[in-house]
């Protein structure tokens, strides 16, 4: 039996097997969500490594690979990549592009994983309904008599109209 969602399943499966069920059950939202979080992360992994390269706020620290490169250059160039990581790691116009990057990654994480929820829900309505029929006839039954309810409560302002 497939689960539809992670709180069907029972304990002792482990998280490696409920999520790997949950991607190959839902392949496209679990696409998105991975992507979603791997741009974040890379976001966040981006400025860590700045830093360890050696772009600091106050420009690139003594004998560190980013002060050897800009060694290596000469004179930087503005756009250069070398100019875009120092702006990045003092929080310029490239530091706003690195977070806007994280915070669209997460976005999309997000979307997914809401999508990812509702297809869950939705096919564990419908095999709820495919393992007891009697609840479309159920809620045929409730739909009639309120349409029908509807119907009466109409013709009765109708006919209360046409009086006067």
């Amino acid at each position: 039996m497939m689960y539809p969602s992670f709180a069907d399943k029972p304990l002792e499966l482990s998280i490696i097997q409920r999520v790997t069920e949950h991607a190959k059950a839902h392949p496209y939202s679990t696409a998105a969500a991975a992507t979603g979080l791997v741009v974040s992360g890379a976001s966040l992994a981006a400025q860590a490594a700045l830093g360890w390269a050696g772009f600091t706020s106050v420009g690139p620290a003594a004998g560190s690979y980013a002060a050897g490169w800009q060694a290596s250059i000469g004179l930087v160039n503005a756009g250069s990549p070398f100019a875009w990581c120092q702006s990045a790691a003092m929080g310029g116009a490239a530091a706003a592009q690195v977070t806007s990057v994280g915070v669209a990654g997460a976005g999309v994480a997000a979307v997914a994983g809401g999508v990812g929820l509702g297809q869950a829900a939705m096919k564990k309505s419908s095999e709820r309904l495919e393992e007891n029929p009697d609840l479309i006839d159920k809620f045929r039954t409730v739909y009639r008599t309120a349409e029908s309810a509807q119907m009466e409560s109409k013709e009765k302002v109708d006919a209360g109209s046409n009086k006067q």
